[in-house]
C-alpha cells in the first residue's frame, strides 16, 4: 500500500513477507493452536484467507480480456489443484498397496468423490485447496463484471452475490467451491479497488482513533467466539463478519510493511505450492498432535507442518529450476 515500498524483481517486498506470514497462519490455524494461545483460531480467521483474496484482487487487472484471465486462472489455480488430487490419490493407493488393506478402497473412493465436488463443510471436504478453486472463480466472476458494469453496477452486483451464497448455502449444496468464490467476491473487489483508493484507505488505517476504534471492534468480535470461515461459506453475524474483517485486513495490510523480513518474503514467493503440500502433509503431521490434546503436542504439530511443507516446496522449486535449466543447455 505504500508506494515507497522497496520493489525486488518486480515484486512489492513486503506483499510477499505478508504473503509468508499468511500461508503460515494458514497452517496454524488448520491446528488446535488454541491449546497454545486462546482465541488464536478466531483471530487467525478473521484476516488470513480475506487477505489473500485481497491480495488477489489488488493484483486483477481491469483491461485484461476475459479470455485471457480465464486461460491464466486456469492455469495458475486449477491445474495445480488437479496435480495435487492426483499427488493425494497416488499417496492413498501407495498405503492400499503396501498394507493390503481393503479400508483404503473406500478412503480412495470417497477422496474422489470429494475431489469432483471441492466443497468444505456441508458434504464434501476436500481440504485446503478448496481456496484454488474459489480463486479460480472469485477472479473470473470479478474480471466479468468489471468488463461488463459500471462502477455503481460493479458493487450491487458484487454485494448481491456475496449475500446470495449467505442465504442459500444451508438450504442448496453447489458443487466446485462456487459459494466460496461468490462469499469471497467482496475481498477481491476491495482488494482491487486499493489501487483507486489507497491513500483514502491508508489514512483510514493510519488514524489512531479509527485504528483504536477496529481494534476494538476485532477484539470484541473474536471474545465473543465468532469464527468467519469463507471455506464453510460460515458468517456467524452476518455482513458484521465481512466488515470486521475487511477493516482488520486492511490494517494488517497497511502494517505489513514492518514485517519485510528475507525468510517471510522467500516462503511468500511460493504460498501456492506451499498449500498444496501442506494439503498432502497434513493428514500425516495431524496425528502428531492427537497423541496429547495439549500445547506441546500442538506445537510439535505445528512447527513440523510449517517445516515439512516449506522445505519440500522448496526442494520442488529447485528441481525445476534444475530441469528447465537443463533443457535450455541441450537445446543450445
Amino acid at each position: 500500500m505504500n508506494s515507497s515500498a522497496m520493489i525486488r524483481g518486480g515484486r512489492i517486498s513486503y506483499i510477499d513477507a505478508l504473503k509468508g506470514l499468511l500461508i503460515i497462519l494458514v497452517i496454524i490455524g488448520h491446528s488446535n493452536v488454541n491449546l497454545i494461545v486462546p482465541r488464536a483460531v478466531q483471530v487467525i480467521y478473521t484476516v488470513h484467507m480475506p487477505l489473500f483474496f485481497i491480495l488477489s484482487g489488488f493484483f486483477l487487472h481491469r483491461n485484461e480480456a476475459i479470455k485471457n484471465q480465464f486461460k491464466k486462472s486456469f492455469k495458475n489455480y486449477v491445474v495445480p489443484y488437479v496435480l495435487t488430487c492426483l499427488v493425494g490419490i497416488t499417496l492413498i493407493l501407495a498405503k492400499w498397496y503396501l498394507t493390503q488393506d481393503l479400508k483404503y478402497e473406500g478412503i480412495c473412493e470417497e477422496y474422489i468423490k470429494r475431489i469432483l465436488f471441492v466443497q468444505i463443510g456441508r458434504t464434501s471436504d476436500i481440504g485446503p485447496i478448496w481456496f484454488l478453486v474459489a480463486l479460480f472463480w472469485g477472479q473470473n466472476i470479478l474480471n466479468f463484471l468489471l468488463a461488463k458494469l459500471s462502477k455503481i453496477q460493479l458493487l450491487n452486483s458484487v454485494v448481491v452475490l456475496a449475500i446470495c451464497p449467505m442465504m442459500l448455502s444451508d438450504k442448496v449444496f453447489v458443487p466446485f467451491s462456487l459459494f466460496q468464490g461468490l462469499t469471497a467476491l467482496p475481498f477481491l473487489y476491495v482488494g482491487f479497488m486499493l489501487k483507486t483508493y489507497r491513500e483514502n484507505i491508508e489514512r483510514i488505517v493510519k488514524d489512531k482513533i479509527c485504528l483504536v476504534l477496529i481494534g476494538v471492534l476485532w477484539a470484541v468480535y473474536v471474545l465473543l467466539g465468532n469464527v468467519m470461515r469463507i471455506s464453510f461459506v460460515d458468517f456467524p453475524n452476518g455482513c458484521t463478519s465481512y466488515v470486521v474483517s475487511l477493516f482488520a485486513s486492511l490494517v494488517v495490510l497497511y502494517y505489513s510493511k514492518y514485517i519485510d523480513f528475507s525468510w517471510l518474503r522467500a516462503i511468500g514467493r511460493h504460498t501456492l505450492l506451499i498449500l498444496c503440500v501442506h494439503t498432502l502433509v497434513l493428514p500425516y503431521v495431524a496425528k502428531i498432535g492427537s497423541l496429547h490434546t495439549d500445547a506441546l503436542y500442538t506445537s510439535l504439530e505445528i512447527i513440523a507442518d510449517v517445516l515439512i511443507s516449506v522445505i519440500i516446496s522448496f526442494v520442488i522449486v529447485k528441481l525445476k529450476k534444475v530441469l528447465v535449466n537443463g533443457n535450455t543447455s541441450k537445446r543450445s
